[in-house]
């Protein structure tokens, strides 16, 4: 599975980023079993 679109409403957004598993990936960065998650949090106003 690579990329997608997410619709959100507009406003203010804090952003978290994991990564697991970057040990993984190939010299040339293009094989590995890495993985990514983000999580939007909709940040006060």
């Amino acid at each position: 599975m690579s990329g997608g679109k997410v619709k959100v409403p507009p406003g203010t957004y804090r952003v978290e980023v994991q990564y697991f598993n970057l040990d993984s990936i190939s010299d040339d960065g293009l094989e590995g079993d890495d993985r990514y998650m983000i999580t939007l949090f909709r940040a006060g106003r």
